[in-house]
């Protein structure tokens, strides 16, 4: 990010806001299949493909699996 510069461990460390960069629930939904309770990881490609992945920690009315999901196109 523009203006941060490493900190030594110890130091004081600024605090970045976050934001909204894209809502992905549609699209999950857009998959019509199970829709992921939260998204532990994404990674989005050069190409702007987006790679989601969850870890399943057992919640309620979960099947068990983790998955891994391919979104093409998802940004720009």
């Amino acid at each position: 990010m523009d203006g941060l510069e490493p900190q030594p461990e110890g130091g004081t460390f600024p605090v970045v806001m976050k934001g909204l960069a894209r809502d992905i629930l549609p699209d999950l939904e857009a998959l019509n299949g199970f829709v992921l309770e939260k998204v532990e990881g994404l990674v989005v490609l050069p190409d702007g493909t987006a790679l989601i992945v969850n870890d399943n920690d057992g919640v309620d009315d979960s099947n068990g699996e983790t998955q891994l999901m391919r979104i093409p196109g998802v940004f720009w």
